[in-house]
């Protein structure tokens, strides 16, 4: 009858554009307000079409969307941030080797204090002892791993990296991605896009020792506090990362490293706006005459 058969069409309708909602939790835990607004808007997209977002940051938002939810750490900043100013003081042919310095230097203590937030956190305590299960966790990865080690020792869920800026040494071989000095965007370089044969064998350095001694470097301070308030953990950062890390979201400044090819595995979002777009303000010119 046609009456039931357009009952049955409806349902089928209905069953064919039903939409799974997933748990998303992401994991921002530097004070870095810059990196967290380029992923900002993807979270609230997230959220408005009805996926259960979790964000650990520093930067809630006061009126965010019903089902984006906001764990606070409550840290101000990252303790000896630079302002712009001392980039102007500093010739652009060696900043990039500030940017090494600056890193070798303070990401050591960063990761420390970093680690140290997200395992006394008040408000990451109690989210932790909710118990929710998650479908997948987003985790910055520029600065340091202390919010990728949280991920992996409290949960079990594929995790997606993020980056605001560009992809540091540690993610290529996470991805079993080989590196390439004359193509892959390198933050500790101001080669660009044609790289010298002095910039690719300094490259080619820097790198080695990023992802060997540097990186050794860096991960003893995140495995004792781990190991200090986690005693029976089981955390291997790099065997680990390599199972659960799926692949890589990137918002990257090509002002740094120049317009360079990414890798399958990496999804570059810049210049992606997932919100509702805005009409560009009219602007009125008033030509002057001397």
């Amino acid at each position: 009858m046609p009456g039931s058969a357009c009952k049955i069409a409806f349902t089928v309708l209905l069953l064919l554009n039903h939409a799974f909602s997933f748990n998303i939790l992401a994991i921002v835990s530097m004070p870095l307000g810059s990196h967290y607004m380029a992923f900002r808007t993807l979270f609230h997209e997230l959220a408005i079409r009805g996926h259960n977002v979790t964000v650990i940051n520093n930067f809630p938002d006061k009126n965010p969307p019903p089902n984006l939810k906001f764990v606070n750490l409550q840290r101000e900043n990252m303790g000896s941030s630079q302002t712009l100013e001392l980039y102007e003081t500093i010739d652009a042919s060696y900043m990039h080797l500030f940017n090494i310095y600056r890193h070798i230097t303070f990401t050591p203590g960063g990761n420390k204090v970093d680690c140290e937030t997200l395992l006394t956190s008040k408000d990451a305590n109690t989210h932790l002892a909710q118990g929710r299960a998650y479908d997948v966790i987003f985790v910055e990865q520029f600065m340091g791993d202390c919010g990728l080690a949280y991920a992996l020792a409290l949960y079990d869920a594929p995790i997606i990296g993020i980056s605001s800026h560009v992809l540091l040494p540690f993610s290529y071989p996470r991805f079993g991605i080989p590196f390439d000095v004359a193509a892959d965007a390198f933050y500790f370089s101001n080669s660009g896009p044609n790289p010298s044969l002095f910039q690719k064998v300094e490259t080619a350095l820097v790198n080695l020792f990023f992802t060997t001694i540097g990186q050794w470097y860096f991960h003893r301070c995140i495995y004792e506090v781990f190991d200090r308030k986690m005693p029976n953990n089981t955390l291997d950062i790099e065997k680990d990362a390599k199972t659960r890390m799926k692949m890589m979201f990137s918002y990257q400044h090509f002002s740094v490293t120049g317009a360079r090819p990414l890798s399958p595995q990496l999804l570059e979002i810049a210049g992606i706006h997932v919100g509702v777009p805005k009409p560009v303000p009219e602007v009125s010119l008033q030509l002057c005459t001397l």
